[in-house]
């Protein structure tokens, strides 16, 4: 029998009117053998991140260390660390908004450890 955990689920405002809930902390029960792979699957289907105009928003997905990229223009997570790695020693999980940048260049660059492109200026392609 495996035991239940909690895990803390925290998200960035993506708009002044959005702060007012901020951090729009949420707690989910785990049990031990359910994976970073079930818990974005979760999250990314119960409504959990918002909608941004125009179709294109990109979160980093945080434990200790940069996890995965989600986009919302991607139908699934992107991830940086094994996917099926258990969350039993996670205290929590945080979706940084990373804008409108690219998320095929964000995941390059947390991929490859170059620095991150602005999130401030704008949508910005790879290409």
């Amino acid at each position: 029998m495996t035991t239940p955990s909690r895990l803390l689920i925290t998200r960035d405002s993506v708009h002044a009117g959005d702060d007012s809930d901020a951090p729009h902390a949420r707690w989910i029960d785990l049990q031990e053998s359910e994976t970073l792979e079930d818990a974005l699957h979760l999250l990314l289907h119960n409504g959990y991140l918002p909608s941004i105009a125009g179709g294109c928003a990109t979160w980093i997905v945080r434990g200790p260390q940069a996890l995965a990229v989600v986009a919302q223009q991607w139908q699934e997570p992107r991830f940086l660390v094994n996917a099926q790695s258990t969350l039993v020693n996670l205290e929590e999980l945080r979706f940084v908004y990373w804008c409108q940048v690219d998320p095929e260049l964000v995941f390059d660059c947390l991929l490859t450890g170059a620095e991150l492109p602005d999130k401030y200026s704008g949508f910005k392609t790879s290409k």
